[in-house]
């Protein structure tokens, strides 16, 4: 009786415990990866714990942490942006696709060997295992890794599109990735799904390859991929429909504890700026200070963007050479890190409202350090990420794309002074980014801004610039003459100085059809904006002075202090309007300073006339000399002037 007692008391404290934990675990490889499932079983845990091992695990001390879930990550909380009923959706053995219910979870692990491996799901701080939470051993291969479409659906403005997910391999060691699937988190995101939308054109796939614009959102809570299908449409007054192309709105978020006022801990979404993380960053602790000094922050985000776009290009009608990037506050941050991590990757890029330099991360310095630590990145020569933030801190000496900015002077997200000083550097190396400002703040009040509504600031403006092809940078370019000073000024930092509103470089325009470009001649038409949807858009004067450098030049490449001979010719009449010469700069830049524009479009012609016979001089600063030389100036000797206007 004695011992019937105890056993019955055994069993009694034994069932409760196995009651608890999850059932149904299965597990499979597909796909270059390995699918681990269970199913929930109430309590719902802090955490599910994973455990990998090339033996059988009785007890998860025999193995090893393969990774960690919230239950905001295993119930799909960001696809629920797209639909709020939402579970993922995983592939099956033989080609099929599993739809997980809402009580079950997935895991996803990234083998670096084809070897086979036992696999246990545990519920955090619990340690009882048997049929229904270990399994193994699993088959696992190393096919290339896959993004998997979720669901499909249609957002507010008719366009179709398709949310895909695909698993990231998060390691301690951020340079032990495999060829096809590189490290993309730390160890404390192994196994987690990130999410993008494609949304299809809006006339419809025409045939060949098409454009493509990646959409990045800001920082905040409520910022999403989702963002680009609905809400941007009305709060910031975008059309972010492409009509001959896709527009791909990727997500930048790590779900995180946090403190909420101080009272209570929750599980939050955190944007990496569209950069990443530091190497210890312990997303399922409350944060307790700033990183250590010595603390180094890795790309993850920018490496997951990079295989995003890899992607698309092998399994989707994406044309390689019109990849765009547009994004919006710290979306914008993000068109500055990957225009120059990767420029020979991307065509053009619009960014509105970034934020340069003043914070670091301001919602999550737990994540990336402060502005003061300026924590050393795994870029190349360990860049401090405050300096990288700073969007003229290069890595290549490759031109880069195409990129407009549109910021406001009532922003107040960090001081004006960063914007000023930053696209004062951007006109002294000759980039030739455009640059708008006026009224608006960073993302709440844009209705009413002199450049709301831009189609020119819109994402389809991208989809008609390519990465194979020079263009025209324009710089330290005079709407006004007949003043002693530049105009339009955008003051000096402080906000009650310059213009309320006004561009650099955005009433300039060229016909890419035009672009002529051999080792011995560059030519391209250019003009001013005369006509627009838009009326903000179209220039409000008829003649501008302008500096013109050759970006991206393909066969262009004259030797450094080369004399070039230049000529503006009246495209409607042929008649030469003024012409000159120019020595190519140390760094190899062609620029032709201080040319007429009107709206009547004008050919400049550039061509090389004696190899190595001439000094470098002002006209042929690059963007080493940070010299803006004398744009407008009617005496210049090189030719400069109003001749013909």
């Amino acid at each position: 009786m004695k011992q019937t007692l105890l056993i019955v008391i055994a069993l009694a404290l034994i069932v409760p415990t196995m009651a608890q934990a999850q059932t149904d675990i299965r597990a499979w490889n597909v796909d270059g990866q390995t699918w681990i499932l269970w199913r929930d079983a109430a309590p719902t845990p802090f955490t599910y714990d994973v455990y990998r091992s090339s033996a059988p695990i009785t007890d998860p001390s025999q193995a090893e942490l393969a990774g960690r879930l919230f239950p905001e990550d295993w119930q799909a909380s960001r696809l629920k942006f797209s639909k709020l009923t939402a579970t993922w959706r995983v592939p099956t053995e033989g080609g099929g696709r599993y739809t997980l219910g809402a009580d079950e979870g997935v895991f996803v692990y990234t083998p670096h060997e084809a070897v086979p491996e036992y696999f246990a799901v545990v519920k955090h701080d619990e340690t009882a295992l048997g049929p229904d939470n270990a399994i193994g051993p699993v088959t696992q291969a190393l096919d290339p890794v896959q993004c998997h479409p979720q669901l499909e659906s249609v957002n507010e403005a008719g366009n179709p599109f398709t949310v895909y997910a695909h698993w990231i391999d998060g390691r301690a060691d951020f340079e032990s990735g495999r060829a096809d699937y590189p490290v993309m988190g730390n160890e404390y995101a192994n196994g987690t799904a990130y999410v993008f939308a494609l949304h299809e054109p809006a006339d419809g796939r025409t045939g060949g390859r098409l454009p493509l614009v990646f959409a990045m959102h800001g920082g905040g809570p409520t910022s999403n991929y989702a963002n680009f299908g609905d809400g941007y449409h009305t709060l910031l007054q975008l059309d972010t429909t492409i009509h001959d192309g896709f527009l791909a709105s990727v997500d930048d978020s790590v779900s995180v504890l946090k403190w909420i006022n101080f009272t209570t801990k929750d599980v939050l979404p955190e944007t990496t700026r569209w950069f990443g993380y530091w190497t210890g960053f312990n997303r399922f602790e409350t944060p307790d200070g700033d990183p250590p000094d010595d603390a180094v922050v890795v790309n993850y985000t920018i490496r997951r963007v990079d295989f995003i776009r890899e992607w698309l290009i092998a399994n989707e009608d994406v044309d390689p050479d019109r990849v765009a990037l547009f994004g919006v506050s710290g979306g914008g941050s993000g068109v500055n890190s990957l225009v120059r991590w990767s420029p020979e990757a991307y065509s053009a890029g619009i960014a509105l409202v970034p934020i340069f330099s003043a914070t670091i991360n301001p919602f999550a310095p737990f994540m990336e350090g402060t502005y003061e630590q300026n924590l050393a990145t795994n870029l190349p020569g360990g860049i401090g990420l405050r300096d990288w933030y700073w969007p003229t801190t290069l890595l290549h000496d490759e031109d880069l794309p195409f990129t407009k900015y549109g910021v406001g002077k009532r922003d107040t997200f960090e001081d004006w002074s960063y914007k000023v000083n930053a696209f004062d550097e951007m006109e002294e190396a000759r980039w030739g980014a455009y640059v708008y400002w006026d009224e608006r703040d960073h993302v709440i009040q844009w209705a009413g801004a002199h450049w709301t509504s831009s189609p020119a600031l819109d994402p389809t403006a991208l989809t008609r610039y390519r990465r194979d092809q020079s263009y025209p940078a324009f710089s330290f370019d005079d709407q006004n003459p007949l003043t002693p000073e530049r105009e339009p000024d955008i003051g000096n930092g402080d906000r009650s100085t310059g213009t309320e509103w006004g561009t650099w470089g955005g009433y300039f325009d060229w016909n890419g059809d035009t672009i002529d470009d051999t080792p011995d001649f560059w030519a391209a038409t250019l003009f001013l904006v005369s006509e627009s949807d838009f009326e903000n858009d179209v220039a409000p004067f008829e003649f501008a002075y302008t500096d013109v450098s050759v970006r991206r030049a393909r066969e262009f490449h004259p030797e450094p202090s080369a004399t070039l001979a230049w000529r503006l010719v009246d495209l409607g009449s042929g008649e030469e309007l003024d012409a000159g010469e120019t020595a190519v700069g140390s760094s190899g830049l062609v620029t032709v300073p201080g040319i007429g524009m009107t709206k009547e479009p004008r050919r400049l012609e550039v061509e090389v006339v004696d190899e190595g016979g001439a000094d470098d001089d002002d006209t042929g600063d690059d963007d080493d000399s940070g010299d803006p030389g004398d744009a407008g100036d009617d005496d210049d000797d090189d030719g400069g002037g109003c001749c013909g206007c």
